[in-house]
C-alpha cells in the first residue's frame, strides 16, 4: 500500500501577523443589506442607479447627481421660505364702484395770498405792543407785518430784511398769535349764505374753521387738524361729512368776495386765493389751485380709497417701506384695495361787493 501524505493533508492558510478573526458582524451586514435593498427600490430619481450599477464609476456618477439635486432643492426651499417670511406687500383692486356715501369728503382749504388784513393793523399794534412803545418800535412792528404778508411754512425769504432791525423790544411777541389775529375771518372772505354742501344751504362760517397749514393761516372745511374741527367730531357723529351722490353739481359750492380795502396801500400782492384739496387728517397738500378774481372754477375729485389688513401692524417699518417709525395704523401701506371712479365737485365763485 502506498501512502501519499501530501494528498491527505489540507494546505495551511497563509496567516498574517496577529490573531485571525472569524466573526463577520452579522448586524452590520444585515442592516447594510436592508439599506441597499431600500435604496435600490427607492423612488428618488438616480438613487436606484447608484446602488444597482455594476461599474463603480457609474455608481459614483449617479451618487454625485443625487447629491447635487439635494443641495439645489435645499437652497431653493430656503430662498422660498425667506421670501415667505418677508411678507411681501400686495395691492389688490377690489372694486371701482364703491358707494360714495361711505367715503369721507375731502377737506377744502381757502388760503389767501396775502395773510395780513390791514384793517386790523392799528388794533394789532395796540394789542401786541407795550403801551409806551416809541416810534422806532412801531415802525419795526409795521415792517414785521409787511414781511408776514406772504410768509408760509419753511419760506421766510420775505423776512430777510428784518434781520437788520433790532427786535429786542419785541422778544416776547408771539408770532403765531399775531398771525392768527391778522388772518382773514370767514365773514371777510365768503359771500353770506353762499355755501352749498350736498344740495343743502349753509352759513359758510359754520362749515369753515381757521387752521394753520403749510400755506399759512387758512379757512378749512371738513378737516380734523385744528382743535375746533376735532371738537366738531365730538358733538357730531357724521363729521367729517360725506355726500349722498356723485357727479357734477354735487359736493361743495361757495362764493368768495373780493375786497381790496383789506390790503395795504402799495402792496404788490393781489387779493387772490389758493384752493387746497387734502384729506381730513392731512396737515397740508403741496398741490394747490389758484383762484383769480371774476372767475368761476370747477374742481373734479376722484378719490382713491385704501384699506389696510390687520396683520400689517406686525411688520417692521423696514418691511412696510415706511419713511417714519411712528405710523398711524389706518394709514399703513399694506394689502390695499383701491376703489375709485367717484366724482365730486367743488365750485368757487368770485364777486365784488357793491
Amino acid at each position: 500500500m502506498l501512502l501519499y501524505s501530501k494528498e491527505l493533508v489540507a494546505p495551511r492558510a497563509k496567516l498574517s501577523r496577529g490573531l485571525q478573526r472569524f466573526d463577520r458582524h452579522p448586524l452590520r451586514d444585515k442592516y447594510g443589506q436592508m439599506l441597499r435593498n431600500s435604496f435600490a427600490h427607492s423612488s428618488i430619481h438616480g438613487l436606484q442607479n447608484a446602488f444597482e450599477e455594476q461599474h463603480l464609476w457609474m455608481r459614483y456618477f449617479w451618487l454625485i447627481i443625487v447629491l447635487l439635486a439635494s443641495v439645489g432643492f435645499l437652497s431653493t426651499y430656503s430662498i422660498l421660505e425667506m421670501r415667505h417670511n418677508e411678507q411681501v406687500l400686495v395691492s389688490l383692486v377690489a372694486t371701482t364702484q364703491h358707494p360714495v356715501y361711505s367715503i369721507e369728503f375731502p377737506a377744502v382749504a381757502i388760503c389767501p395770498w396775502n395773510h395780513v388784513n390791514w384793517m386790523r393793523a392799528a388794533t394789532a399794534a395796540e394789542r401786541f405792543l407795550p403801551s409806551n412803545a416809541n416810534a422806532e418800535m412801531r415802525e419795526t412792528f409795521r415792517q414785521l407785518l409787511i414781511g408776514m404778508e406772504q410768509v408760509s411754512f419753511g419760506k421766510f425769504e420775505t423776512m430777510g430784511e428784518m434781520s437788520r432791525r433790532n427786535f429786542s423790544s419785541l422778544a416776547k411777541l408771539s408770532l403765531s398769535k399775531l398771525a392768527s389775529y391778522l388772518a382773514y375771518r370767514c365773514d371777510e372772505l365768503f359771500e353770506r349764505n353762499s355755501c352749498v354742501f350736498d344740495e343743502t344751504n349753509y352759513d359758510c362760517c359754520q362749515l369753515f374753521v381757521a387752521e394753520s397749514t403749510e400755506n399759512g393761516q387758512c379757512l378749512v372745511f371738513n378737516s380734523l387738524i385744528s382743535d375746533e374741527s376735532r371738537n366738531k367730531k365730538l358733538i357730531n357723529e357724521f363729521y367729517p361729512y360725506k355726500i349722498s351722490k356723485a357727479g357734477e353739481g354735487s359736493g361743495l359750492q361757495f362764493t368768495l368776495r373780493l375786497n381790496d380795502s383789506y390790503l395795504r396801500k402799495g402792496t404788490e400782492v393781489p387779493f387772490s386765493m389758493n384752493l387746497m384739496i387734502k384729506q381730513p387728517r392731512q396737515w397740508s397738500q403741496p398741490v394747490i389751485f389758484h383762484l383769480y378774481e371774476n372767475t368761476e372754477n370747477f374742481v373734479a375729485i376722484d378719490p382713491l380709497l385704501i384699506e389696510t389688513s390687520r396683520n400689517t401692524v406686525l411688520m417692521s417699518p423696514s418691511k412696510r417701506h415706511c419713511y417714519f417709525e411712528v405710523i398711524v395704523t389706518t394709514a399703513l401701506p399694506s394689502v390695499c384695495k383701491h376703489q375709485c371712479s367717484i366724482t365730486a365737485t367743488v365750485q368757487c365763485h368770485y364777486s365784488c361787493p357793491p
